[in-house]
C-alpha cells in the first residue's frame, strides 16, 4: 500500500473537443528511503566539592566522541554495503544502486558526493 498517492488529472482543454468518461488509470510506483536524523544529546553531571575537586558522571560505554553516529546509521552502512547497494567510489562519492526485478539487467544509478 502506497503511503502516498498522486492524482494527476488530464487537461481536457488539450483533448479533441467531445464527450468523455473516466475508465480507469494507469499507476507507477517510486520507492524512496526517507532518513529521519534523531540527535540524542547526553549530559553528564559534574559535581564539585569543598577542595573545588571535580566528579563527571560516566558516559554510557557506547560514547565515545563529543559528535558520533549511532548504531543504527553503523547497521544501515553495513547492510547496504554488504548487498551491494552503496558502492564507495575513489573520490569519495558514494553511488547508490539498484536493480529492477523486471528487468535484471538494467541498472539505475544515483551518485551522491558527501563533503
Amino acid at each position: 500500500k502506497p503511503d502516498v498517492v498522486e492524482v494527476i488529472k488530464l487537461d481536457k482543454r488539450k483533448l479533441p473537443k467531445g464527450n468523455y468518461k473516466e475508465v480507469g488509470v494507469e499507476k507507477r510506483q517510486v520507492f524512496d528511503i526517507e532518513f529521519k536524523t534523531v540527535v540524542t544529546a547526553y549530559q553528564a553531571q559534574i559535581l564539585e566539592n569543598e577542595q573545588g575537586k571535580r566528579y563527571t558522571a560516566s558516559f554510557p560505554k557506547k560514547i565515545t566522541q563529543a559528535a558520533q553516529y549511532g548504531e543504527s546509521v553503523k547497521a544501515h552502512a553495513v547492510y547496504l554495503l554488504f548487498y551491494e547497494v552503496l558502492k564507495v567510489n575513489g573520490d569519495s562519492s558514494v553511488t547508490i544502486m539498484w536493480t529492477l526485478k523486471r528487468k535484471k539487467t538494467q541498472l539505475d544509478e544515483l551518485s551522491l558526493c558527501f563533503i
